[in-house]
């Protein structure tokens, strides 16, 4: 199994490419930053302000394309103009002209033209250039609202002008809120209108840690957003401790659990002063729009994920092997606190781990991501073409990209071709009866006859002394019944190539598989001279178990006619029933072959004896059957048409035997696959399936011509010999045409 890539939610949604927190070299640091300060507002008293009336003529951010998610920058106002941001901002808003408390309003308006004064200061500028520029950017998928709440050169603003903000980016589809300021929004009663929108909309919030160097003061836990906050502190230029000025969590367990480390120190982004300027920014304020820009890059995958269970992903991810210090329970007032939990909360950032598949992938062919039917694991999912399908594939995207989920319902694109298997070598199949034919030696187990003669047993066996054929006939005056075993290879009982020497054609045991025993019992009734009916029902399984339950069985009724003395035309029909496999072959997973399935053959054979010493044989065989197989990628093959052919000459002198065969395989002359393969899932969880079809028939026709001689040296030696001649073996036309000889030395002692 190959791991492509994760997968856009939507359904023919623009391929995403992920970039990691990996910023580019860094030069000297040229300019300061951090979070900044929030003043004390007049307005935030212990009540709550007035409620914000909402104009609905304000335009809402819906411009966003599949597979891009809206990121809310609340600072200072951006540079709508620089290079990095080109194309990058959807929605701006001024939240201080428009706060209440600023302008004596009771409405807000979505003014798209104030907010492209230049900023008076580059903060904002530089925290957006982080998450979504061109070149500064982490989240290339993450589009912008310039949230501005600070309109001075300190950048200062108050906690109003920034619930102001909040609620406004809430009810305008933000996915994401940085806020690269200690404003510690947790301690805002869960009453106020811009919490309860920014918990009702699901928003993620980041905000930076500060630039103080002691502990952050204490999230609330009981607040309603605190499972969607997250508070982010910076990790020096090197990347393996704490930045000196960087605020820590502290004591507090509740701050410790939402508490991640990132890149802020000497990151080269976007300044305001010029379009085309650049800055070295340090500070917490650079470390929060990078936890942002994972988030973006996490919900633009998965915009199933709710805001708790992201941020909790990747608290849960964070790298902790950095640091020595968790595990060291001596820090904090009391001196018990783990000091990696005191110092670095959850750990640095680690976006690749984030991205990576929680748990093992799951198959789901089911209807919805969470249903228990039809899961397996990619390791599950196999399949062995059978034989008779040859050079037949399916098309190249049908396994190439298959999504599977992972413990958070997460999309993957998987390569699944790996899985699906060419058939069997044929010459790995001649080899085999090669094998038999030399190692096998005919002889009588039971010799009894009754007083008529109507009662005869025989028995083959192999070189390691197996039975590879064993038969107890039972003769009437007007018919008779046989009970056999044999394996694979060797031909059915009362076939004409039953004695024939020959290798690669087997006489009708072609649904068998290789070790594959066969028990049954055949009768037939004479109901005139010129007339027998016979029936035949088979079974395969354990040799030494006599139950007719196995993985397959056939049932043969035919009629013999003798046309004349020396000609009898055999007309019949097979059921060919298997259980959990397809034509021999067994898959598993999403490619199982689990059910019941069953094959109608119908077939005519001419048998001639011309003289005593010259004889034919000419038989056609035609089988049809669909296949269902629900919770697999190919859920159903329909119109599928077998076919397989022969024509055998035989000369007898004296005790030697010569046969001349020409044979066709049985091969799929018709198929269709339709195919059902899981390509993503909606936001409610449901699968998204892509239906494609695929024929089936193999270009390749295999065909082979025989040459055998049986030829007794003494009564207890036989010299055999036999010389193939293969066309497109396997039914691949690729395949150079091959010939092999074989000859065999048998002697009973």
């Amino acid at each position: 199994m190959t791991l492509v890539r994760p997968r856009p939610i939507h359904r023919d949604a623009v391929r995403i490419t992920l970039i990691a927190l990996l910023i580019p070299p860094l030069l000297t640091a040229c300019g300061g930053g951090g979070g900044k300060n929030v003043r004390p507002d007049p307005n935030q008293g212990s009540g709550s302000p007035t409620p914000v009336q909402q104009n609905d003529s304000a335009p809402p951010a819906t411009r966003l394309n599949e597979g891009e998610v809206l990121v809310a920058v609340a600072d200072t106002g951006l540079r709508h103009t620089h290079q990095e941001l080109t194309d990058r901002i959807l929605h701006r808003y001024d939240a201080v002209q428009n706060h209440t408390g600023h302008n004596g309003s009771d409405t807000t308006t979505a003014d798209q033209d104030q907010s492209r004064v230049l900023p008076i200061n580059p903060h904002g500028t530089a925290v957006a250039g982080i998450i979504a520029g061109h070149r500064t950017g982490n989240a290339p998928m993450a589009r912008l609202m310039d949230i501005r709440i600070s309109n001075t050169e300190d950048g200062n603003t108050t906690r109003n002008i920034i619930l102001h903000g909040l609620e406004h980016a809430a009810t305008r589809q933000a996915g994401v809120f940085n806020l690269s300021y200690n404003a510690n929004l947790t301690h805002v009663p869960n009453r106020e209108n811009a919490i309860r929108q920014a918990a009702d909309n699901d928003v993620i919030l980041v905000e930076s840690a500060g630039n103080s160097s002691t502990s952050v003061q204490p999230l609330q836990a009981g607040s309603a957003i605190y499972h969607q906050y997250l508070i982010v502190g910076a990790l020096n230029a090197a990347r393996n401790d704490r930045a000196d000025f960087s605020n820590h969590p502290g004591d507090h367990a509740a701050t410790q659990a939402r508490y991640l480390l990132a890149p802020g120190e000497r990151i080269r982004t976007a300044h305001s002063s010029t379009d085309q300027a650049y800055t070295q920014f340090t500070g917490t304020s650079a470390a929060a729009p990078a936890v942002s820009a994972a988030a973006a890059t996490l919900r633009a995958h998965w915009p199933h994920l709710d805001a708790a269970t992201l941020t909790q992903h990747l608290l849960d991810t964070a790298d902790r092997h950095f640091s020595p210090l968790y595990g060291d329970p001596r820090c904090g007032t009391s001196g018990t606190v783990d000091c990696g939990f005191y110092h670095y909360g959850q750990g640095r950032l680690d976006l690749d781990t984030a991205l990576a598949p929680k748990g093992e992938l799951q198959l789901a062919m089911g209807t919805r991501v969470d249903a228990a039917e039809g899961r397996s694991t990619p390791g599950q999912t196999h399949l062995q073409l059978p034989a008779a399908f040859g050079d037949a594939r399916l098309p190249p995207r049908a396994l190439s990209q298959v999504a599977g989920f992972d413990a958070l319902g997460r999309d993957y694109l998987m390569d699944l071709s790996p899985g699906l298997r060419t058939p069997v070598d044929p010459y790995r199949t001649l080899h085999r009866r090669l094998q038999q034919s030399i190692g096998s030696a005919e002889r009588t187990l039971v010799r009894h006859h009754t007083h008529d003669g109507s009662l005869h047993a025989r028995a083959d066996y192999d070189a390691d002394g197996l039975p590879v054929n064993m038969q107890l006939t039972w003769n009437g005056p007007h018919g008779g019944i046989t009970g056999y075993q044999f394996t694979a290879g060797n031909p059915t009982p009362g076939h004409p190539a039953e004695h024939m020497p020959l290798l690669a054609y087997s006489g009708g045991t072609y649904w068998l598989v290789e070790d594959e025993t066969l028990t049954g019992l055949s009768g037939h009734y004479r109901l005139s001279e010129r007339i027998t009916l016979s029936a035949d029902y088979g079974w395969s399984g354990d040799a030494t178990q006599l139950n007719p339950h196995g993985a397959l069985q056939r049932l043969d009724t035919r009629l013999a006619l003798q046309l004349h003395n020396r000609l009898t035309w055999h007309l019949g029909s097979a059921r060919v029933t298997e259980q959990d496999r397809l034509m021999g072959s067994t898959g598993s997973g999403a490619l199982h072959t689990r059910g019941t399935h069953v094959t109608h053959f119908l077939y005519s054979r001419i048998e001639a004896d011309f003289t005593p010493q010259l004889s034919l044989f000419a038989e056609f065989e035609q089988g049809r059957g669909d296949r269902s197989h629900p919770h697999g990628l190919i859920h159903r093959l329909e119109g599928m048409t077998l076919r397989q052919a022969a024509v055998g000459l035989t000369l007898r002198r004296e005790d030697t035997q010569w046969v001349l065969m020409y044979h066709e395989p049985l091969r799929v002359h018709q198929a269709r696959a339709h195919l059902r393969i899981p390509g993503g899932r909606t936001m409610d969880g449901r699968i998204l399936f892509d239906d494609l079809t695929a024929d089936l028939t193999p270009d390749g026709r295999q065909r082979n011509l025989e040459l055998g001689l049986r030829h007794p040296l003494s009564a207890h030696s036989t010299l055999q010999a036999h010389l193939v001649h293969i066309r497109e073996p396997g039914h691949r036309t690729d395949a150079p045409s091959d010939t092999l000889g074989a000859i065999s030395y048998q002697r009973r002692y």
